[in-house]
């Protein structure tokens, strides 16, 4: 089953579970009152609530429901933020690559640690931070006394950013993606944006932003089993 209909038909189920469960509950414990006020009406006289068997009842089938609905709840936040920080990186590579056409002069995405410099050892994820940057030299690294800083976007915390070029070695991607003033790339390759806090999940905690040689780039749900890079 597709991942993205994956949590409305989950979310779906439990919600009319829920109210099943809630709708019983609440007939259940009225007909166990109504039968104890009946049997014991003579010794409890005008006294009112609920006993301790009804409250025993109501607490286990909360219990339940929350067992069910909690994991599922933390499953649908931790993907919603995968794909929320993915669709910050793609709006921001976009904008460079509107940036180049505007322009008529390439533009570059790197990571960056200071928010001011590209970080140019490849061990290094994307997460840590990101500049985009007019390259007027052309090398891919921003020489900040004569190239205009245009955007910096800070450290993520608790994500992975992993860029895997289409081939193997190729700093881009792994260190930069750029655009030219054609708003071509001329490479392909992923960014994998991975929530770091999200082991034992039903539900995709990947998002892969896919980017092809023309500029163009759109992002992918990857299957819940997916391991991050």
């Amino acid at each position: 089953m597709p991942e993205n209909l994956k949590w409305p038909i989950v979310s779906g189920i439990t919600a009319v579970v829920m109210r099943g469960v809630l709708n019983w509950t609440m007939v259940e414990t009225m007909r166990i009152r109504r039968d104890i006020l009946g049997n014991n009406l003579a010794r409890r006289g005008s006294e009112n609530g609920f006993t301790l068997m009804e409250l025993m009842v109501t607490v286990g089938i909360m219990a339940i429901l929350a067992a069910i609905a909690v994991p599922n709840f933390r499953a649908f936040s931790i993907s919603s933020a995968a794909a929320s920080q993915a669709n910050n990186l793609l709006g921001m590579l976009n904008h460079a690559r509107s940036e180049a056409a505007k322009r008529g002069m390439k533009v570059v995405v790197c990571k960056s640690a200071d928010g001011a410099t590209c970080d140019v050892v490849a061990a290094n994820g994307w997460e840590e931070g990101r500049i985009e940057f007019v390259d007027v030299d052309g090398d891919n690294i921003r020489t900040p006394a004569t190239e205009a800083l245009i955007l910096a976007e800070p450290t993520l915390p608790n994500f992975t950013i992993t860029g895997i070029p289409a081939t193997a070695g190729n700093p881009e991607f792994t260190n930069y993606v750029s655009f030219f003033p054609s708003g071509a790339s001329l490479v392909n390759g992923t960014l994998a944006v991975c929530n770091a806090n999200s082991s034992g999940i039903s539900f995709s905690r990947r998002r892969d932003i896919v980017m092809i040689a023309s500029g163009r780039a759109s992002i992918g749900i990857v299957a819940a089993q997916a391991v991050c890079p």
